[in-house]
Order: C-alpha cells, then sequence, then structure tokens
C-alpha cells in the first residue's frame, strides 16, 4: 500500500522516542537511496479538539496516582461533556495543531505495533483528516485518541481546571514528570504558533487549555501546595462533601452512601521554607 500517515497531537510532537520507526523521522537510510523513510509535517485536525481527559497510570503516572495526559476529542464529543447539544453547529469549529508523521509502506506494520503498545493505556486507534500547514492539502491520518467512554476518560479533568492542574504539577510516572509532559507540550504549540486566515487565529485554536494549564501548574509549584482527599463509603454525616446537605434525612439514597472514590482538592500557599517541587 502507501506511506502511512500518523497524526501526533499529544507527546509525538515533541518525544517520538529515543528507538523504534518514528525517531529515524528526518534521518537518511541508505537502504534507501538516502531518502528519509520518516517525514514530519506540522499540521491540524479540523473539527477536533486537544483534551486533558486521559487518566496515565503507566507513563505519567502510577496506578495509585494517576497523571493526566491529553486526548482528542471532536467538537461534538466535547460539547455533549459539557452538557451541550453535540449537533450544535453554531459554535466555532475547532483546528488543533500537530505533527504529520509520514512513514514509508516498509516499515509501516512495525510503526503501528509499536504506537499500539505505546497508547496502550485507553488509546485506540482512529483515521481522520488531516490538513498540512505547509500545502493546505487535506490528508487522511491515523492517530490515536482516548474517547469518553474509555476506561480511563477522566470527565472531571475536562471540566475542573484547577485539579488538572494540581495533579499535573505533583503526577510522576516511568516516562516522568507530568508537568515535563505538559510543558514540553506547550513549547511546541508556542513554536507552532503561526498566524492563520485574515483573523490572525491561532493554528492551535482547538486548544485552550495547554497554555493556561502550564501557567497554573507553574504558581502551584512556586506558591501553593496541592492536597488531595479521597473517600468512599458512607456518607452518613455529609463527611465527603457530596451533593446534598450534610444531615438532611430526605436527601436522595447516592448522597448518603458512594460506591466511588469522591475526589476533593484542598490547596494552601507555600512558605518560604517549602522545597520547590516534591
Amino acid at each position: 500500500g502507501g506511506r502511512l500517515r500518523i497524526f501526533g497531537y499529544g507527546s509525538l510532537c515533541w518525544h517520538p522516542g529515543s528507538e523504534g520507526v518514528l525517531s529515524l523521522a528526518g534521518k537518511k537510510q541508505e537502504e534507501d537511496e538516502g531518502r528519509p523513510m520518516v517525514t514530519t509535517a506540522p499540521g491540524r485536525a479540523v473539527g477536533y479538539r486537544r483534551c486533558w481527559a486521559q487518566r496515565s497510570a503507566d507513563h505519567r503516572g502510577t496506578p495509585s496516582f494517576n497523571g493526566i495526559v491529553c486526548t482528542l476529542l471532536s467538537d461534538g464529543e466535547v460539547r455533549k461533556l459539557q452538557g451541550g447539544d453535540p449537533a450544535d453547529g453554531k459554535h466555532p469549529v475547532s483546528s488543533t495543531e500537530g505533527l504529520i508523521y509520514t512513514v514509508d509502506p516498509s516499515l509501516a506494520n512495525r510503526c503501528l505495533s509499536e504506537l499500539d503498545f505505546r497508547e496502550k493505556g485507553g488509546y485506540a486507534r482512529d483515521v481522520i483528516d488531516v490538513v498540512e500547514d505547509g500545502t493546505g492539502e487535506t490528508v487522511r491520518a491515523l492517530l490515536y485518541r482516548g474517547t469518553p467512554d474509555n476506561p480511563a476518560f477522566w470527565r472531571r479533568a475536562l471540566l475542573d481546571m484547577p485539579l488538572a492542574a494540581a495533579v499535573m504539577s505533583v503526577a510522576e510516572g516511568p516516562s516522568g514528570r507530568n508537568d515535563a509532559y505538559l510543558l514540553s507540550l506547550d513549547e511546541f504549540l508556542t513554536a507552532h504558533n503561526q498566524p492563520r486566515g485574515s483573523d490572525g487565529g491561532p493554528n492551535h485554536s482547538g486548544d485552550d487549555a495547554t497554555g493556561e494549564l502550564a501557567r497554573m501548574v507553574g504558581s502551584l509549584q512556586t506558591d501553593f501546595r496541592p492536597y488531595f482527599l479521597f473517600g468512599a463509603g458512607s456518607n452518613e454525616h455529609g463527611q465527603l462533601l457530596l451533593n446534598g446537605v450534610p444531615g438532611d434525612d430526605n436527601g436522595s439514597e447516592s448522597t448518603k452512601e458512594a460506591h466511588e472514590v469522591s475526589e476533593v482538592l484542598l490547596v494552601t500557599p507555600r512558605d518560604d521554607k517549602d522545597e520547590d517541587h516534591e
């Protein structure tokens, strides 16, 4: 078949890996007469938005304290999660910046096998249209994204930016610190923030969260200390801070018992004796 196109919108924008097929990007291969077998070009996914709503227990967090990484959701999926009408066409169409990898056919199967393992934490293959920034050409590309029905999806992180920032300010996993993932992607987007169209808008207009999260994480690590409180089980006295009035005998059964963990964020100012990052 033809060449394989991969659209990267998360760590693939800045870290293809030190080994594997995508690490060959831009490198000339003698067995292919000096022609690179993997190339990259900036591009964007139209109608999709980058969302920080995917738990990471294997890369940027641990099973006991998950980190948060990004996924790519359609505009309709985001509107539905926010309580709106998925079919509402009154809102602007998102355009999310990323990196398009083009892989030689001889390496396609190996590349997919490597990505299947790398993206095993709730991500699945999908194929969408992407637009190359340099040429304006629309091409089909494969990507890995975590849809809202995958078990690692965390809707609250999407809707509660302070909580997401607090988690990313402290989480760490086998692939490194969560804040490094966030800041590296923010640097990539800043470098590729070229005006487009008559409105002069950014190429990554489908991402209004990454820069703000990066600023919030910096503030948390400098000025504040987050504490994460977890509770589940009996809520007879309202101690789990669920919806409803504590002590109200007429409250629904769901406010008296919590069979899923309830998570509460508490943030306090740091003092001069606190270390910069723990």
